[in-house]
């Protein structure tokens, strides 16, 4: 992982109102859906096929 998605990922993580963020590769078909669960952390869901559906 590169370190600026950890910062970013700590960042946003750290924003209370927030439930959801997607983070969307520049050079290869993959999108990293992080959801907020009911006890506060953070799931996450990964998406690699092109063919893929996310829904929000």
């Amino acid at each position: 992982m590169r370190k600026d998605y950890l910062e970013k990922a700590l960042s946003y993580q750290s924003i209370d109102s927030l439930k959801a963020y997607l983070i969307v590769s520049q050079d290869k078909p993959q999108v990293d859906m992080l959801l907020r669960n009911a006890e506060g952390t953070w799931d996450l869901q990964q998406f690699n096929d092109l063919e893929d559906d996310i829904e929000l």
